[in-house]
């Protein structure tokens, strides 16, 4: 079992067609429980995120785990992801129609930090005309 903490990237909106094609529920016996009434269920989906060796998961709606190998192309590597939300609350398992997602890939976490902590930065480089 792999025991390293994950990291906190940040709530997105996602596709909600998108959730059932990511659901990895009832494919472990942490996650055959109910997910809305689910205790843990940030560890019990990084466990199964670090079992599988996902670079990323996603917690939906309370306790649904949301995972997949990379996808080139997506937000953080995981389909529908649509931009930033505020409906996840503060416990880090997702709301409605969101996803708090989280990472075990510092190199992920690093740069997601930099690019927040120098977003302004980044937008007023990208304004000045050439």
């Amino acid at each position: 079992m792999d025991q390293r903490s994950s990291e906190h990237i940040g709530c997105y909106s996602i596709s909600a067609s998108n959730v059932s094609q990511l659901s990895v529920e009832g494919r472990s016996p942490d996650l055959m429980d109910s997910y809305t009434t689910r205790l843990e269920a940030v560890r019990k989906c990084s466990e199964y995120e670090a079992v599988h060796g996902y670079p990323v998961f996603g917690i939906y709606d309370g306790g649904m785990c949301l995972t997949t190998p990379y996808s080139p192309g997506a937000v953080y590597g995981l389909p529908g992801l649509l931009g930033v939300s505020s409906r996840c609350g503060y416990s880090r398992v997702g709301g409605s129609n969101s996803a708090s997602v989280h990472t075990f890939e510092n190199k992920v976490y690093h740069l997601t930090r930099f690019m927040y902590a120098h977003r302004f930065e980044l937008k007023a480089v990208l304004a000045v005309p050439a």
